[in-house]
C-alpha cells in the first residue's frame, strides 16, 4: 500500500471516528477504532475504556461550557485538521485537531494505525492535552 492509499483510507477512517464522537453516537466507537489502554487501566475492558473517556470529553465539554458561557462541542470532521505525521510500511501515525463551532481545542487526537498483510487497516485513538 503507498502513502497515498493509505493517506485515502485514513482519512475515510478518522472521519467516521470523528464525525462518530461530535455526534455523540459512543456506542459505535469500537467498530471504528480501539480506545489506547491507557484509558482501559488494570483488568478493564475496551468498551470500559470507551465509557470512561467519553465520560471525560462530556465533562470536560460542560465545563468549559460552563467556565465560558458558550457551548463547546466536537465539531464534524474536517479534512484540514488532519495530519499524518509517519508512514512507513505497516505503521502510520497521525493527529486530528478537532474544533468547537470552528475554534480549535484544547486537546488534540493521536492516531495510530497497523497495516497487516491484507491491507488491512486497524486504528487507535488517544487525546493528548
Amino acid at each position: 500500500m503507498t502513502e497515498a492509499q493509505f493517506g485515502e483510507r485514513a482519512i475515510k477512517d478518522v472521519k467516521r471516528l470523528i464525525d462518530c464522537i461530535a455526534g455523540h453516537e459512543y456506542e459505535k466507537l469500537h467498530t471504528i477504532a480501539d480506545i489506547n489502554p491507557s484509558w482501559c487501566g488494570e483488568g478493564k475492558t475496551q468498551a470500559e475504556g470507551i465509557a470512561e473517556f467519553t465520560e471525560w470529553l462530556d465533562g470536560q465539554l460542560a465545563m468549559w461550557t460552563e467556565d465560558y458561557e458558550t457551548e463547546f462541542v466536537v465539531d464534524p470532521f474536517e479534512e484540514q485538521h488532519f495530519d499524518l505525521l509517519h508512514f512507513e510500511g505497516s505503521r502510520a501515525a497521525a493527529v486530528y485537531h478537532p474544533q468547537s463551532h470552528g475554534d480549535p481545542l484544547d486537546f488534540w487526537f493521536e492516531l495510530y494505525f497497523t497495516i497487516d498483510g491484507n491491507d488491512t487497516i486497524t486504528m487507535e485513538f488517544e487525546i493528548n492535552i
